[in-house]
């Protein structure tokens, strides 16, 4: 009974590591682009800048405080709409 009990306990635990794995690499967790911290440097929380992105491309973000660092987070970023509300 013990072996099969230990088998059934060593199956789950193999489970659940890879699936942990298998969500670090489907989000994985990446720093704020130089821009986005630059773009906050002279800022308050929570005020409106604009910054140009990874693509060159014009943004409007907000200053959130991400790790202890103001960071500029884009309207549409997923961290918005996940995270804080």
């Amino acid at each position: 009974m013990k072996p099969i009990i230990l088998c059934i306990a060593s199956c789950a635990l193999l489970s659940i590591n890879c699936y942990s794995q298998s969500q670090e690499r489907e989000h994985p967790q990446r720093n704020p682009p130089k821009e986005a911290i630059e773009a906050c440097a002279n800022s308050a929380e929570n005020e409106v800048v604009t910054f140009k992105g990874r693509r060159g491309e014009e943004l409007t973000a907000v200053c959130r405080l991400v790790e202890n660092q103001l960071v500029a987070v884009p309207e549409h970023h997923k961290q918005l709409t996940s995270n804080e509300q």
